[in-house]
């Protein structure tokens, strides 16, 4: 009982005291009389459809970032500098920048890097692999050797165990990584920004920019990240109230989407992101929508096909204006559990797939019983085609992921019992490279490939360990192989008392244009987040990943 009052202590009066020291910050914010010299003299409002205006964090990046010449923009000095500044009531919002803030030949600020604060309680900690686990490496092919060199450039760098992630000074997590559709040596970044400003209770963000590698081999933004113009959803009735779990209300004043993963599809790579966000059926669920209609994706396309028209005829090009208000998941649409399968209070890390004739799939949950089905295009899914291989499945997991351990009700609060959860979008992938003779995709070489986590929760920390899962790509998709040891990114460290937590939570092919499906050969841009703080990403050839597979 006196465990269960703490918990419910823990529970009930710390969202409160967090709520009390927001709003006295808020206050403060806004009762500050700003100074001229303070100002900015470069700042850049976006509209209400692709973000919101950068707050007084961009303060910082203003005195960084640089101009295509190389040369620093000047902070604001002088009465003649703040004149020229509109009033905050004055600006009016204009659309995001049509191109990235640098010329195509040049890397992203190296100044940029600075502006988070280091946050590292494992300074000094061992990086040695320790033998339970599979050492997954950088294939190299984001170094920035590789990259296009500013002028300045420095010398060839030692090849880093993997690549930091920056978004401009503002703190991000659970990163993903593309390649960018049109430019070269360009990707584009989504992560949820972490911690929100301190004006924005109850509002959250995914942050999106187009990125490529610095001289210090850092992925950074070239443009300025922007949030997704994802709409706020809202529960239905009260689905939020719950007696035994008063946290699930904090999640009835939620605006925005969280935990994002953002892919590519087999039918002409069409990007998706799915998102969490309130529900229509539970307190909170899984969304899903076509990439293009919140973010720029679609007018980079369309800004390639009016280039191809000027190159080829001479004359202005007939609008081809790409129309989406027809396309699957045109607006935000909840994917819901099979028919007959009841909701979770709260929802989440579904992931879509494909099978092999392109028919598309939500896949639920991985343990302790698969639940997936085939997903319609008003968010509905079929039959549950869990059952159907359920024995099989379950035998082959409990070969080869770890026992879970139960927490007794005595252990305290802050205590949890071990969990496998899914935490990646899915790729089809054909176990052969592609210049191999008869390499090619069938039902007996080509699976579909995705990351679940070994979830453990003690003393209010988590630790998460990642395995492979591979199954197959026709009905009932029956599970083909399993890690038998968990992945080690090199570059995490241990220190005596716990481990570095690295968390994967998305997978895309590198190369533009592949789309879902790929060989061993191919190089995967895994994102993932250091300790809830970091956003980072891993090139790794896919063959690599796949290291010590068990056959179910």
């Amino acid at each position: 009982m006196v465990f269960r009052e703490a918990r419910r202590f823990f529970v009930l009066y710390v969202p409160l005291i967090t709520a009390i020291f927001l709003s006295i910050r808020l206050i403060r914010k806004h009762t500050t009389v700003q100074q001229p010299s303070q100002q900015l003299l470069w700042a850049h409002p976006v509209s209400a459809k692709w973000g919101a205006r950068p707050n007084l964090q961009d303060a910082a990046v203003a005195k960084h970032i640089e101009t295509d010449d190389g040369s620093d923009i000047p902070a604001a000095g002088g009465a003649a500098a703040a004149a020229a500044i509109p009033q905050r009531h004055e600006e009016k919002p204009h659309s995001p920048p049509d191109a990235a803030q640098m010329v195509t030949t040049q890397t992203a600020p190296e100044k940029l890097g600075d502006l988070l604060p280091p946050i590292d309680a494992f300074d000094g900690a061992s990086q040695a692999v320790p033998e339970t686990h599979v050492v997954v490496s950088s294939s190299g092919a984001l170094d920035p050797v590789g990259a296009p060199k500013a002028p300045g450039a420095g010398l060839k760098e030692a090849k880093r165990p993997f690549t930091r992630l920056v978004f401009g000074g503002r703190s991000a997590i659970n990163p993903n990584v593309l390649p960018h559709p049109t430019k070269r040596d360009t990707y584009v970044m989504v992560a949820q920004e972490h911690p929100p400003p301190p004006d924005s209770f109850g509002r959250f963000t995914e942050l999106t920019c187009d990125a490529a590698v610095n001289r210090r081999g850092e992925l950074a933004c070239v443009t300025f990240p922007v949030a997704l113009a994802i709409e706020p959803t809202k529960t239905r009735g009260n689905a939020c109230d719950d007696p035994a779990r008063p946290a699930l209300e904090l999640l009835q004043i939620n605006q925005g989407p969280h935990d994002a993963r953002v892919f590519l599809g087999p039918r002409g790579g069409v990007p998706l992101v799915s998102y969490g966000s309130n529900s229509g059926f539970t307190c909170f669920g899984q969304w899903i929508q076509d990439f293009r209609l919140v973010s720029r994706w679609g007018e980079q396309q369309q800004q390639q096909l009016d280039d191809a028209d000027d190159a080829q005829t001479g004359v202005a090009p007939v609008d081809k204006t790409i129309t989406m208000a027809g396309e699957l998941f045109a607006r935000g649409t909840e994917m819901q559990r099979p028919l007959g399968d009841g909701y979770s209070p709260v929802e989440k890390n579904f992931f879509v797939f494909w099978d092999r004739d392109g028919a598309m799939h939500a896949h639920h949950a991985m343990h302790p019983r698969r639940v997936l089905g085939r997903l319609n295009a008003d968010g509905s899914v079929g039959r549950d085609l869990g059952p159907d291989t359920a024995a099989a499945d379950g035998a082959c997991m409990g070969r080869h992921l770890p026992a879970l351990e139960r927490v007794s009700f005595l252990s305290g609060p802050g205590d949890e019992d071990d969990s496998v959860h899914q935490s990646t979008n899915s790729l089809a992938v054909t176990m052969c490279r592609r210049g191999e003779a008869g390499c090619e995709p069938s039902a007996g070489n080509t699976f579909i490939a995705t990351v679940v986590q070994h979830k453990r929760y003690r003393g209010f920390r988590s630790s998460y360990e990642a395995y492979v899962v591979l199954f197959r790509q026709e009905a009932p998709f029956a599970l083909h192989a399993v890690s038998r040891r968990p992945l080690w990114i090199p570059g995490r460290r241990r220190a005596p008392e716990r481990t570095e937590m690295f968390y994967i939570t998305s997978l895309n092919w590198m190369r533009p244009g592949q789309g879902y499906h790929g060989y061993l050969d191919d190089v995967i841009l895994a994102g993932f987040g250091i300790e809830d703080a970091r956003p980072a990403v891993l090139d790794v050839r896919a063959e690599d990943l796949f290291q010590d597979m068990g056959l179910c």
